[in-house]
């Protein structure tokens, strides 16, 4: 091999491994469906290539018998041949309905023969597309593979649109993909809701802590929100929160400083002082009817966190036992 071909070759791996830890995949974009309210994505490769991710992957038992069994007989394994993830839906109120796509790599005609070997479900053809349903008649879900590195489940209706738009060769629409590009640019996990906080918290009482239009139900003031995480050393957090107007933003970044009070007050109480040093960092302010907040965690500090946690499970699993 001669230097130039050698060149040639190190620019393409170089060109391969950037598209594929690219944010924003387009062929992941191009599959939600252009009226999806929530939307939110994981971009799997550079999270778990971070401290957190790291350990979170330290955490998961290497003798995980379902786990082996999934990697034994459909040669996909989780933790190397999944990179990228986006889950949309139109309404998320109506259980059970979505879509979750999902970049990666997948032997298709393993899987599909592990499926049928087991033979608890279906595996069929829509649009050309490879689909698996299971036998149960309570599951009316769908899986479907686009190709080999691209796949989508979720409800019957949402999988078949996604294949639709798939075989059509239809585009994102465009301020959707924009704002899925923005996000997936600047967090490794992110999301975005345009469900007005009125239809999802019903009447959850709240304080009013700063007027906001007379109505002390701050959240029902949320007309939209967005944010994400970016791992590192600290786990950078950013949210952002637009309300009906400036007092509804105002009266919002009040009910958040109330409660980051309560518990830094609270930090002296047994396994609340870390909790309460994570909420020290915490930023938010407002610009006209938006409320923007900002919270960087170190990563230790979280891992810390998760670690308290495990005794209560695992006790509680001995004793269920």
């Amino acid at each position: 091999m001669n230097m130039k071909t050698a060149k040639l070759l190190l620019i393409t791996m170089v060109a391969a491994a950037i598209a594929l830890a690219a944010p924003g995949n387009p062929d992941l974009i191009n599959l939600v469906m252009p009226d999806a309210k929530v939307v939110s994505g994981v971009n799997i490769t550079t999270a778990k290539g971070s401290p957190f991710g790291q350990f979170l992957l330290s955490q998961m038992q290497k003798d995980d018998q379902g786990l082996q069994e999934l990697i034994t007989t459909t040669g996909f394994g989780p933790r190397n041949d999944l990179y990228e993830v986006l889950m949309a839906t139109v309404d998320p109120q109506q259980k059970n309905t979505g879509v979750v796509l999902a970049y990666g790599k997948f032997d298709i005609n393993r899987i599909l023969s592990a499926v049928q070997q087991k033979g608890d479900a279906v595996v069929a053809k829509y649009r050309g597309f490879d689909t698996i349903t299971s036998q149960k008649t309570t599951d009316t879900g769908l899986m479907g593979f686009l190709s080999n590195s691209l796949a989508v489940m979720g409800d019957q209706a949402s999988v078949k649109a996604a294949m639709d738009r798939r075989a059509g060769g239809n585009k994102a629409d465009q301020t959707l993909s924009a704002r899925i590009i923005a996000l997936s640019s600047q967090f490794d996990a992110w999301f975005f809701s345009d469900v007005p906080g009125a239809s999802v918290t019903g009447r959850m009482p709240m304080p009013n802590l700063g007027g906001g239009d007379g109505n002390n139900n701050m959240l029902q003031a949320i007309l939209s929100t967005s944010g994400g995480i970016h791992f590192g050393s600290n786990l950078d957090i950013h949210g952002e929160a637009q309300t009906r107007s400036d007092k509804d933003a105002v009266a919002l970044m009040n009910v958040v400083q109330f409660i980051t009070s309560l518990i830094q007050m609270n930090r002296e109480k047994p396994g609340a002082e870390t909790a309460a040093r994570l909420v020290d960092s915490l930023n938010v302010r407002t610009d006209k009817s938006k409320m923007t907040l900002d919270l960087s965690l170190p990563e230790t500090d979280i891992e810390q966190l998760f670690q308290q946690g495990r005794p209560h499970r695992t006790a509680r699993k001995t004793a269920d036992l």
